[in-house]
């Protein structure tokens, strides 16, 4: 839990600085660049985050491979990471920044989880009716998941709204239980 407040901490620091520079979208596309450069190849990172490599060669490093591609503030930000031992963090630190930008311009993500794959007409409609009571842009994030027999579960932020039948077939059986111990 820490890590995240943490990243969320340099994540806002970095989110601000970038708004007042006007240049979010192009942080937040570098940003993105370094979430897939570590799915692809985790050895950057891993030699970033290496106690055995002094700050001067991560500063080197960082300096020669992506102040070049990257937006000036962007190249500052990892050296303060490295600086202040938070290197680590990088990956965290993206996807808030991610999550702030989107919804900075409106965007929020749903997690949608259900029994089976929504139809084109379902996810269509649940879409627009989150949309509309959101006020927002609305991405749905799906997973399917055969346990909860039907219905579906979303999940916002830190919202969770369970309308599964697995959650109802539960609280009748809980009810019915309740009652039988009057």
């Amino acid at each position: 839990m820490l890590d995240v407040a943490v990243a969320r901490k340099y994540a806002r620091a970095l989110f601000s600085a970038a708004l007042k520079a006007g240049n979010a979208e192009r942080v937040h596309q570098d940003l993105n660049a370094f979430l897939a450069l570590r799915n692809e190849d985790p050895a950057f990172l891993n030699f970033l985050v290496s106690p055995q490599v002094d700050s001067a060669q991560k500063h080197a490093f960082i300096k020669a491979v992506f102040d070049p591609k990257v937006d000036p503030l962007v190249g500052g930000f990892l050296r303060l990471l490295v600086d202040k031992g938070r290197i680590v963090n990088l990956p965290r630190i993206c996807e808030e920044y991610g999550r702030m930008s989107e919804e900075h311009r409106g965007i929020i993500r749903i997690g949608v989880i259900s029994a089976g794959p929504l139809e084109g007409d379902q996810e269509k409609k649940l879409a627009e009716i989150l949309a509309r009571r959101s006020g927002r842009q609305v991405i749905l994030e799906k997973k399917v998941d055969p346990a909860i027999i039907g219905g579906i579960i979303l999940h916002y932020q830190d919202r969770i709204i369970d309308r599964s039948i697995r959650r109802g077939l539960k609280t009748m059986s809980d009810a019915l239980l309740a009652s039988r111990s009057l």
